[in-house]
């Protein structure tokens, strides 16, 4: 068992399988139902990486971007959780077929707010659109649907109703565990209103006899139970049932049934895993990706969080960017006499000035060498205020050979930096931008020189990724700025 290579090979066939769907997507203008929940299923697995795995900056943006890519397919098949809205028709007035497409469609919408809440929760993706606004608007309706489950207790859609409710219920403890504020007090609200039907339908002899059948399902209400207690300090006790063969179960059953007693059982998960590794390893490679893998996937980074020495992972992922420029060619056009600056000189009064701007100052004094960009926009984001969502600290729209790219622009002052050179560790500002732009350049603007480990690593992914990111450090830039008479 090569752990590493097998965490590797899945997730580059799960960056594979999403670059598919959305070449899909953007030829037909449509994707199946099935494949937001197969996208969903992947952004699970890479929340996994996020919250399991090390990694180097350069990774993080590649796993961030693959991320990005798929939940912004299917959360624009959200459209503003119409599943949600038509739930409680199709759950109360639908014939079998209808009911059980309704509850589907309703896992599936929760799926996809999952994903955006764990999305939110590596940075990646913002919560408060009005899409998101008819999640907590539109829950509602499931929850009348539901009760008319309650009182038909019809057969047939009992175990699809109790997923519902154990998906609402876990969506809804992401969100709190997100950090995000601005549904907190309706998400706790509804989170208490799910769990009491919750306990309705628990108390159904017909339920009962489910729970007690079902070991994934058993395990998996266990699971988003758990995260509940933990959301509303519960403090409830959480009794696991009596785990046998596993023998009749199939891949994917055995797959989700290690994710839910990971969280009770490590060593009961080890042992399992081992069991099972070699059969489900070779079952997923004589069959087209898909669930599996991403299962698996899961699954793998659970037991490597336990059993790994937790080094690095390097995932070789594919760079994701689509029009590639070399800067340098068009350096000059952009900031005014750059290439005449190299043959100013500097008094050492003029660089000890320079390193004694604050960041407001420098990013005004640089956007002032900025030509052939609307004035306005210069100044907007020349002073617009730093905060959590930002990109970077500049994003100017530039046009190269008529080609519309984004330059961004990660900014460190001299008072910022207190060593006498930029660290590597702050790589990740630099190569964030590619997270967001598929058409973008970086121009990495410091006081200070940057540290030879840093520029190193910005030369590796220079080769490597292609990344077209230029350094304008220390005394370059006091020339820059000295001959557009800004350093003063």
């Amino acid at each position: 068992m090569d752990l590493k290579k097998d965490i590797i090979e899945q997730t580059k066939k799960l960056q594979e399988f999403i670059i598919d769907k959305v070449a899909k997507k953007e030829s037909t203008n449509s994707i199946s139902i099935q494949d937001v929940r197969l996208i969903n299923e992947a952004l699970f697995a890479l929340s996994a990486i996020f919250d399991y795995c090390k990694f180097e900056p350069h990774n993080k943006v590649l796993l961030q971007k693959t991320y990005r890519l798929g939940l912004d397919i299917v959360y624009e098949e959200l459209f503003y959780y119409a599943g949600y809205y038509y739930s409680y028709k199709g759950i109360s007035k639908g014939n079998i077929y209808e009911k059980q497409s309704a509850l589907f469609k309703v896992n599936v919408n929760t799926a996809t707010a999952i994903s955006v809440f764990e999305g939110y929760k590596n940075g990646i993706c913002e919560i408060g659109g009005s899409t998101d606004d008819y999640y907590i608007e539109r829950m509602e309706r499931v929850f009348w649907g539901l009760n008319t489950v309650l009182k038909s207790q019809r057969e047939e859609i009992m175990t699809p109703s109790l997923y519902v409710i154990y998906n609402l219920s876990q969506s809804l403890s992401v969100y709190l565990k997100s950090g995000h504020k601005a549904y907190k007090e309706n998400a706790i609200r509804l989170l208490r209103e799910i769990l009491n039907i919750q306990e309705k339908f628990h108390s159904l002899s017909i339920v009962k006899q489910i729970l007690l059948k079902n070991i994934k399902l058993n395990l998996f209400n266990l699971y988003q139970f758990s995260l509940a207690n933990e959301v509303l300090d519960l403090k409830q006790p959480i009794l696991l049932p009596n785990i046998s063969s596993f023998n009749n179960y199939t891949t994917e059953n055995i797959l989700r049934i290690l994710s839910s007693i990971f969280y009770f059982d490590k060593k009961l998960f080890i042992e399992i895993f081992e069991h099972k590794y070699s059969a489900v390893i070779h079952e997923i490679s004589i069959n087209r990706v898909g669930l599996n893998n991403f299962l698996f996937l899961k699954c793998l980074i659970l037991y490597y969080s336990i059993t790994g020495n937790q080094q690095c992972i390097d995932f070789s992922l594919l760079p994701l960017q689509k029009n590639k420029i070399d800067f340098s060619d068009y350096i000059n056009t952009v900031f005014h006499n750059y290439y005449q600056s190299a043959t100013v000189i500097l008094e050492p009064e003029e660089l000890k000035k320079l390193l004694e701007y604050n960041d407001d100052t420098l990013r005004e004094k640089v956007a002032n060498t900025i030509i052939g960009v609307d004035p306005n926009i210069l100044i907007r984001e020349s002073k617009k205020p730093h905060g959590a969502s930002e990109i970077s600290d500049m994003e100017i729209p530039i046009k190269l050979s008529g080609q519309s790219f984004y330059m961004c622009m990660p900014f460190k002052s001299g008072i910022e930096i207190s060593g006498n050179s930029v660290p590597e560790n702050i790589a990740y500002q630099i190569f964030r931008p590619f997270l967001h732009f598929d058409n973008c350049i970086v121009v990495f603007i410091t006081a200070k020189k940057s540290s030879q480990n840093l520029m190193n690593y910005i030369k590796r992914m220079q080769s490597k990724l292609g990344w077209n990111i230029t350094v304008i450090e220390n005394e370059g830039l006091a020339k820059l700025l000295k001959i557009n008479n800004q350093l003063n």
